[in-house]
């Protein structure tokens, strides 16, 4: 049963195919369906670069020092594959019981991606130096997400201190510009209930909330949400040249809802 399509991904060209098809899937289904809303900047430069890395790296073992740059890149791909299947959250289960159909299947991309990679760089690889640089990759993934953890922890902190001032002063920085744009501006995790989503996927943030027991240090009591609106205009108080609304939603599917919300006619 599963001899013919491992023979056909046996061969690097096939693979390469195989793996721009996936993509090319689950960057259209994206754009539809909420689930990570478009990536800030870096992010989309950072998963760029991972994808067009992920579909030819197959091909690219006759040039040596190219390999092994890949090998560095493909070491952060399965890093991000990974934090991928753990931002999808429940989706995991869902795709388990839709697996019969096209939308169950492409629920299990980053999983068939983060294996791939796994496997053929690390697993079945005999080269100790593309081995290593594949391991380095990763712990360059790793570093960079406890770094963002370390980050979160020194904001909340900062904004701690905001509510004490009666919300008159603040230590703006990149990690309490994210803080306070949750909600409206930036997408902390997936639930299939709540209707429109943030346009902004901001993997800092939500990294650095996973390694602070998700913790948002602007809600009253550690349970109850800070109220959006004000939310919205303290955002808008303390960092004025910042975007609150984009012109582009999460995903098309809530369009409507997220151009219409009267949440954004504040003042």
């Amino acid at each position: 049963m599963f001899k013919k399509p491992i023979n056909f991904l046996s061969k690097p060209l096939s693979l390469v195919i195989t793996n721009a098809i996936l993509i090319i899937v689950a960057v259209l289904t994206n754009t539809y369906y909420q689930a990570f809303c478009r990536p800030t900047l870096w992010a989309t430069i950072v998963l760029f670069i991972c994808f067009v890395n992920t579909i030819f790296y197959p091909l690219l073992s006759r040039w040596k020092n190219l390999f092994y740059i890949s090998n560095f890149i493909s070491g952060i791909s399965f890093g991000v594959f990974i934090y991928c299947i753990i931002f999808l959250e429940d989706i995991n289960l869902l795709g388990i019981l839709g697996i019969l159909i096209i939308v169950g299947l492409i629920t299990f991309i980053p999983h068939f991606f983060a294996i791939q990679l796994f496997y053929k760089l690390l697993i079945s690889s005999t080269n100790k130096i593309t081995k290593a640089l594949f391991s380095f990759g990763l712990l360059t993934f790793l570093i960079t997400s406890i770094f963002f953890g370390i980050q979160y922890r020194q904001a909340i902190k900062s904004i701690d201190q905001f509510k004490e001032s009666n919300f008159t002063s603040l230590e703006k920085s990149f990690m309490t510009e994210k803080i306070l744009g949750m909600y409206f501006k930036y997408h902390t995790e997936i639930c299939i209930y709540d209707g429109w989503r943030p346009p902004l996927h901001e993997p800092a943030l939500v990294i650095g909330q996973w390694f602070n027991g998700r913790l948002d240090p602007m809600s009253l009591d550690n349970k109850t949400r800070f109220d959006l609106k004000q939310r919205i205009l303290l955002y808008k108080k303390f960092f004025p040249d910042k975007k609150v609304k984009y012109d582009c939603s999460c995903a098309i599917e809530y369009s409507s809802a997220y151009h219409n919300d009267k949440l954004f006619r504040t003042p």
